[in-house]
């Protein structure tokens, strides 16, 4: 029987020459509030979608601050065609808000 580092050495060679999920090539590149409205973009929606409407929102608004100068319509045009672009541009703009206004702009690396 194989051990476990086997495995997971075997499954690593496979996953090798796989492209990395989008929010993975998000989290290489940018930080935790990237990584949190990038996951809420992915619902529902094709990577390749994900990573192209994260990349056009982040290149207008980067920081929960600059996020709510945004209006949720505004948004929802970036992340589209994104799955649901109204719901979640109407999420991003809460989530960024609760960010600001609960946690001096930073995402907690803890749940309350």
């Amino acid at each position: 029987m194989l051990n476990t580092l086997k495995i997971f050495s075997l499954i690593a060679k496979q996953a090798a020459g796989l492209p990395s999920p989008s929010v993975t090539q998000i989290s290489r590149r940018k930080g935790p509030y990237a990584i949190l409205i990038s996951c809420i973009v992915s619902l529902r929606t094709k990577d390749k979608i994900t990573f192209e409407a994260s990349e056009r929102l982040f290149a207008r608004a980067d920081t929960p601050r600059k996020m709510l100068r945004l209006s949720a319509p505004e948004i929802g045009r970036l992340i589209y065609p994104a799955g649901f672009y109204r719901r979640k541009a109407h999420t991003i703009r809460e989530i960024s808000r609760r960010i600001v206004c609960d946690f001096k702009g930073k995402v907690p690396r803890h749940r309350r």
